[in-house]
């Protein structure tokens, strides 16, 4: 991932929105361009063919910057 934050390192959190559900990790202070997110487990509804949208944004004081995102397919 590009590192977003000039001076020091980004902490990033991750959103993943399946249909209108939505879960959302807590940011990894000081995480950079290698997060790791543990411990998450999370069951979303099932409502027909559905896709899978994850973002990764780094937490700031500020608005938060978005570094990346994907979308698979189901």
């Amino acid at each position: 991932m590009k590192d977003h934050d000039t001076f020091g390192s980004q902490d990033p959190y991750c959103v993943i929105t399946v249909g209108s559900t939505k879960k959302q990790t807590k940011a990894h202070s000081g995480g950079g361009k290698n997060p790791v997110w543990s411990g998450y487990t999370w069951t979303f509804p099932k409502q027909g063919s559905q896709d899978i949208k994850v973002e990764v944004f780094d937490d700031d004081a500020g608005a938060d910057d978005k570094i990346g995102s994907g979308l698979i397919r189901m």
